[in-house]
């Protein structure tokens, strides 16, 4: 029951961000506020390329997309993972934002 009330909160919560930003017209936080892009940017339009099929498209937006939402969902559940998972877990996270991180980088 614990993790159902924090997936609410969270879903609810990144909801609630995601209008504000949309009825002020902000598209992304980071390069609206900085100017620059955010080590995430293209993700959403890379999923809904891969959604659609187009994997060229994807890889051109932000290959490392579904690396990132899956490391994302691994820090949520990360308290609920049992032992010799949790660690092999939190290597894919610290590797999946090590290789962001390069990624980003190198688009800059």
């Amino acid at each position: 029951m614990q993790l159902v009330k924090k997936h609410i909160h969270i879903c609810t919560t990144l909801l609630g961000v995601w209008i504000t930003y949309h009825l002020i017209g902000v598209t992304c936080p980071i390069l609206f506020f900085t100017g620059q892009i955010c080590p995430t940017c293209g993700s959403t339009r890379a999923i809904l390329s891969l959604l659609r099929g187009n994997f060229k498209m994807y890889v051109s937006y932000q290959p490392m997309a579904i690396p990132l939402v899956i490391a994302v969902v691994l820090c949520i559940h990360l308290q609920f993972i049992k032992k010799p998972l949790k660690e092999i877990s939190a290597a894919i996270v610290g590797a999946t934002l090590f290789l962001n991180t390069v990624f980003y980088i190198l688009r800059l």
